[in-house]
């Protein structure tokens, strides 16, 4: 546990995006085993809140997707057979991501900037997802407008993002955030926060969101 959480500080707390980069592309090949017996309870509640609502919907863009864990656990798990696409800046992680045999239509490299614009057609997906990765050095806090363009209206948004260590990004976070849904852009039908690991006894670290697009 604690190799894994040194790993991931090292690719969110560093001192820039190019940094975080160079981190991930010598994880990747261990990545995925890094988490290996570990219950990491934030993760599959997530996992788990994505399936639940992969039910109602037939194309999904994974952003910040990595090596393909949350793709693998919908095929897997819930049996989700539509379409798959995974966006991600590490073509490292792609790559192990594009050896799992999940089916994925298309992988997709790109960075996202501050105006969360992505290089898909607009309202192209039913559901969009976004596990763990706005976070600093990552996704910036301000992208979720952009983001969300990729999304038809009536379709689904499901964003992980932590509660503590980043404060101030969290911040700038809510704030677009909260400008998306008093300009009724989006509306919220799911909100918890939760623990990382399992019986882990002080406040909540994580918060799952859903939102439709209007």
């Amino acid at each position: 546990m604690e190799a894994c959480s040194n790993k991931a500080n090292n690719v969110i707390f560093c001192q820039s995006p190019e940094e975080s980069q160079k981190n991930y592309s010598e994880w990747s090949s261990t990545y995925d085993n890094s988490f290996s017996g570990i219950y990491v309870f934030g993760v599959l509640k997530s996992f788990e809140t994505c399936g639940k609502y992969a039910k109602e919907v037939s194309s999904i863009l994974d952003v910040g997707a990595g090596t393909g864990r949350l793709g693998g656990h919908l095929r897997n798990h819930h049996g989700y057979e539509g379409t798959l696409d995974i966006l991600d800046a590490n073509m490292d992680l792609l790559m192990q991501a594009e050896k799992k045999g999940l089916n994925i239509r298309n992988i997709i490299r790109h960075a996202v900037t501050e105006s969360g614009e992505l290089p898909v057609q607009d309202e192209s997906y039913d559901m969009i997802t976004c596990i763990g990765a706005f976070v600093p050095n990552h996704i910036p806090a301000t992208a979720l407008p952009g983001i969300i363009k990729a999304v038809k209206c009536g379709g689904l948004i499901v964003v992980e993002i932590r509660k503590t260590t980043i404060e101030e990004y969290r911040a700038i976070f809510d704030a677009n955030l909260q400008m998306l849904l008093d300009q009724s852009e989006l509306r919220k039908i799911y909100e918890e926060d939760y623990f990382p690991y399992k019986n882990f006894d002080t406040s909540p670290v994580f918060t799952a969101f859903v939102f439709k697009r209007l």
